[in-house]
């Protein structure tokens, strides 16, 4: 009896020493599926890093403007004038290229403040900076490149360079033309500042082809060849009583290369 009670100790002691020891090949999968986890759990970190990293560098190295912005507005003690700088961030050349961003500098009636605006605050003026005093949107700054060839397919050249050319598009329009009086102010082989009337016929307003302008406004066209681009100044008529004060906005134009 005592043989076969001590037996069974030694096969309940056996028993319990199996379920507690794991063979060589099973401790080696154990490690295995460990290293594996943390290895894993590593590789995902520095992706992460590396994506995170790539995110910041793209971003600190891409510069994004805006379409257009007003840069700085100075007010001149003596004249009681300000001078304005307002940046373009290039426009389109008919494909998936825009030109390169240019200032433009002008000196204004001081009551006059230019901003960014909505085209809907902007209307009916065209442009992607407005001119407001205390009744509200009084015109507006706008530009283009200088896409248009002549009938030998070769861009304006200080020999070539008639408005209908540089223009074109404010000047064939039937329904918004920048073509009538157009008056030099200011000029150089390759830069050109003119005064014009801007006659504009509103949808609504009852005008068409054919019949008389809705609108007439104060216009001035400036265009650099050297920057193959121009800019367009619409003024409101009742907005300038004295037409000295319009040739005064014209001589002040200036267009540049942004310089960042």
């Amino acid at each position: 009896m005592k043989k076969i009670f001590l037996l069974f100790l030694i096969m309940i002691f056996v028993l319990s020493s199996c379920g507690k020891t794991s063979s060589p090949v099973e401790t080696e999968s154990i490690a295995e599926a460990e290293n594996s986890v943390e290895t894993e759990s590593a590789t995902e970190i520095e992706s992460a890093v590396e994506v995170e990293s790539t995110t910041e560098t793209e971003s600190a190295d891409e510069t994004t403007l805006a379409a257009a912005e007003v840069l700085s507005v100075e007010r001149d003690e003596e004249t009681r004038w300000i001078h304005a700088r307002i940046l373009f961030n290039g426009f389109s050349m008919g494909t998936d290229k825009k030109s390169a961003p240019i200032v433009l500098e002008v000196d204004l009636p001081e009551s006059w403040n230019p901003k960014v605006a909505s085209e809907d605050e902007i209307h009916p003026f065209r442009g992607a900076v407005g001119i407001f005093d205390v009744w509200g949107c009084i015109g507006a700054f706008g530009g283009a490149a200088i896409i248009y060839t002549d009938e030998n397919g070769n861009l304006p050249t200080p020999k070539t360079a008639y408005p209908s050319l540089i223009y074109n598009d404010l000047f064939m329009s039937s329904w918004y033309s920048w073509s009538d009086n157009y008056t030099v102010i200011q000029k150089t082989e390759t830069k050109s500042t003119a005064t014009v009337d801007v006659y504009s016929t509103i949808l609504g307003d009852g005008g068409g082809i054919g019949k008389k302008p809705s609108r007439i406004h104060w216009g001035i066209l400036s265009s650099d060849l050297d920057l193959m681009q121009y800019v367009y100044i619409e003024i409101d008529r009742s907005a300038i009583t004295i037409r000295e004060h319009l040739e005064i906005i014209a001589k002040s134009v200036k267009l540049e290369a942004y310089q960042g």
